[in-house]
């Protein structure tokens, strides 16, 4: 059980409760945590809160930030016309 998991369970609401660890990101997503450092840098995650070692990405926050890709990525896109060579 993670130390999240604990905390959940035990019903604690510290000020902590709201974020989720970079180890518990790359869990979620079955990838490494290089992987989430990497999709961070291309921006394709919101950036983490750093605390000495650590990196905490706020739950709402990241949740907000995938809804919005997935609706970005099922809007039909225009794509300009490609002029043909004569």
């Amino acid at each position: 059980m993670t130390e999240a998991e604990a905390r959940d369970k035990d019903g604690d609401k510290s000020l902590l409760s709201g974020f989720i660890s970079k180890a518990e990101m790359a869990r979620a997503f079955g990838v490494s945590e290089r992987t989430v450092e990497r999709w961070v840098r291309l921006r394709l995650l919101p950036r983490p809160l750093k605390m000495g070692r650590s990196s905490l990405f706020h739950r709402q926050t990241l949740e907000e930030h995938l809804l919005a890709r997935v609706e970005h990525a099922s809007s039909p896109r225009s794509r300009p016309r490609r002029r043909r060579r004569s």
